[in-house]
């Protein structure tokens, strides 16, 4: 969640967990959509409507923070979806082992692009 201040700055204020309903193993990760969709909608009411949905993250363990052909599908889902709200959707991606590495993708008119920027972000954790 959050918002973009510019064409190349996006700054993430919240994180959402996969939910306590979630389903996730080292390979794959189906969310709690309803927990998502509450927790969407609980950051976007209590900005004032500021802080959008932007996009996804998770976690390469012993990887790399580049994306997998699942992780593009899921981008260009994102940006196809009108209920997304997200034409140019954020895949936040933590990749590593004992030196974590976060890297932003942006997807853009089907092309993937870093992010220039990441101004901010807030990490809770997650139950």
């Amino acid at each position: 969640m959050g918002y973009w201040a510019d064409r190349n700055t996006v700054v993430i204020t919240n994180v959402i967990g996969p939910g306590p309903n979630s389903n996730h193993s080292r390979h794959s990760f189906y969310p709690d959509a309803e927990y998502h969709d509450t927790e969407i909608e609980r950051i976007y009411t209590a900005s004032d409507r500021l802080h959008t949905y932007l996009g996804d993250w998770h976690t390469h363990p012993n990887g790399s923070a580049r994306t997998s052909r699942k992780d593009r599908k899921t981008l260009s889902a994102i940006a196809s979806d009108s209920g997304a709200r997200a034409p140019r959707p954020v895949m936040a991606i933590l990749a590593g082992n004992k030196d974590w590495k976060l890297v932003v993708w942006s997807w853009e008119a089907k092309a993937f692009l870093w992010s220039a920027k990441v101004v901010a972000a807030n990490v809770t954790s997650f139950d």
